[in-house]
């Protein structure tokens, strides 16, 4: 809209000049009226929505072109603009709005839970929510053949409880890892938790290798289900691979605090002892019985430390240096055609830069 189109109105306030919005004034506005609602006297970002308007012979309330707030893209961009062009952009249209600060676009792109504060996400618990939606069939199959093939052999060996440990704080950690190199990047499924779970496989190998008949075999198989995981990942839009990497960190760190050490239990020593085993035999079973105990807590508290401070770190950088990395969204999806990748509707940019 052009100055022509709503030019500044010095007529109407008493308390000096007021710039005239298309199609709205407070001295015409039935409902809620000026004095109703003090809001009007105050800048005109903060003008209510007025449902109702008596006639009026002002200029720039007959506007021959007039715009209504349009929000478009995940990021949610707000612009006054036609409702063609706004269709055609792919945007919401407010029809009974005149300015971008009476609408909450981005709120309305996110849905779920309102913001407690207009403008200021606060949805946290999209970092374990999305853990559990999908983007397509395949997406969804792939995770249901990775939980009956692998999964349910993790949850029999290492117990409901400790595997919902790892698999959980896997996948908040990569989500959050996912934020700070690719903050604009759509990101759903269970990957990172996934990866996590194969993290902890990768740490049981370890301990147990002097135990397995064939371990390179398996840390094999493991490999060949991290590569194919990231080739998913690059294919397919919606997953990132940057959470994937995340899961894995995360996971292993996780898994040390949880992986069951080789230890020698009471039936195991009074076996020895009822066996006539010799003095010498059962201090050296105690001596590494001492040792493998030492060793888990030292694991266990370093473990712990570096997963805290994993978060810790990962979560100031979310907030205090967020943007995006150039470049690293290849990592994620690589355009092998020119529209294989697109930014579905968003400007990857932050949006202190509007």
């Amino acid at each position: 809209l052009s100055a022509s189109d709503c030019p500044y109105n010095d007529t109407e306030s008493n308390d000096g000049p007021v710039r005239a919005v298309c199609g709205t004034s407070p001295y015409t506005c039935i409902n809620p009226n000026q004095f109703q609602n003090p809001a009007w006297k105050s800048n005109i970002s903060n003008w209510p929505i007025c449902s109702q308007a008596a006639d009026s012979l002002y200029s720039h309330l007959s506007c021959e072109r007039t715009g209504r707030p349009c929000c478009v893209g995940l990021q949610a961009k707000c612009l006054i603009t036609t409702l063609e062009h706004c269709t055609f952009l792919g945007g919401r249209y407010h029809s009974d709005a005149f300015l971008c600060s009476q609408v909450d676009c981005l709120s309305a792109v996110c849905g779920l839970i309102p913001f407690a504060v207009k403008d200021h996400p606060d949805q946290v618990y999209r970092l374990w929510l999305s853990l559990f939606l999908h983007a397509g069939i395949v997406h969804v199959i792939f995770t249901l053949l990775f939980m009956f093939f692998v999964l349910r052999i993790v949850e029999k060996k290492l117990g409901w409880l400790r595997t919902t440990f790892v698999y959980i704080l896997s996948g908040v950690g990569g989500n959050i890892v996912s934020a700070v190199f690719v903050p604009y990047y759509p990101e759903v499924g269970p990957g990172p938790s996934m990866f996590g779970i194969v993290a902890y496989i990768f740490v049981f190998l370890i301990m147990e290798y002097p135990y397995l008949q064939r371990p390179k075999i398996y840390l094999l198989i493991v490999s060949i289900i991290i590569w194919l995981s990231l080739i998913v990942g690059v294919i397919f839009p919606f997953i990132g691979n940057f959470a994937h990497i995340g899961g894995l960190i995360f996971g292993f760190f996780l898994s040390w605090i949880v992986v069951q050490y080789q230890s020698l239990d009471q039936s195991t020593m009074q076996f020895f002892k009822n066996n006539a085993a010799t003095m010498k035999q059962l201090e050296d079973l105690y001596k590494k019985q001492k040792k493998t105990l030492m060793i888990k807590y030292v694991m266990m508290g370093i473990s712990s430390a570096a997963t805290l401070s994993l978060f810790i770190v990962c979560l100031i950088w979310l907030y205090v240096g967020q943007d995006n990395w150039f470049g690293f969204t290849y990592f994620s999806c690589i355009p092998f055609t020119k529209t294989f990748c697109l930014d579905y509707g968003q400007s990857i940019q932050s949006r202190n830069n509007y």
